[in-house]
């Protein structure tokens, strides 16, 4: 069975406010308890919802930060989004990529990045134990895991030949001219046909 709260007992050092005297609803409000009126804007209010709009700098969120961003590769590649979205956005031009970042909201090694992303990025969903953020960073892309690391641009085919396609984005020369046969063989194939 539950007791009110005015019967529970306080400790000694446990300031106590005295109740607030209710009013009753017949009572009317005095001048002094009516608030001011409200004035309204002529357009819309507009939220910013963007972080880059915010004044503080880059430096200045790195140096309330634990971890020192010259080690954590992973600040390095925050930090050098955050630069980038932000000279975009400075000259008015789109970002040409982003990325995801999923990030535990539990290590407290990974408190220094969440701080930059909430910061500075657009947070994509948060969960209790993990906090996903999107951030623009540059085209080509340095990938340290995987099967293929190094850099890893989203535009890998622009300015290529058909068989510089065909052959991949790591291909060597003898590829090249493999591929550059097996699409001569369909071109004439294609023109028998």
């Amino acid at each position: 069975m539950m007791t009110p709260t005015s019967k529970k007992r306080r400790a000694d050092s446990e300031l106590t406010a005295p109740p607030s005297p209710k009013r009753s609803r017949s009572e009317k409000r005095t001048s002094l308890q009516t608030s001011p009126p409200r004035r309204r804007s002529a357009g819309p209010t507009v939220r910013q919802t963007s972080a880059l709009a915010t004044t503080s700098s880059v430096g200045a969120s790195l140096d309330k930060a634990v971890t020192n961003p010259e080690t954590d590769p992973l600040l390095r590649r925050i930090q050098s989004g955050i630069t980038y979205t932000t000279s975009q956005h400075g000259l008015n031009l789109p970002t040409a990529q982003t990325t995801r970042f999923h990030i535990s909201t539990t290590k407290p090694s990974s408190l220094a990045a969440l701080n930059l992303l909430r910061a500075h990025s657009t947070l994509i969903s948060s969960s209790p134990s993990f906090e996903t953020h999107e951030l623009g960073v540059h085209r080509p892309d340095w990938v340290g895991q995987g099967i293929l690391p190094g850099v890893h641009d989203a535009q890998w085919w622009v300015g290529r030949s058909a068989a510089e396609v065909k052959a991949g984005p790591w291909a060597y020369e003898g590829d090249v001219r493999r591929a550059e046969a097996v699409l001569k063989g369909l071109e004439t194939k294609r023109e028998r046909g």
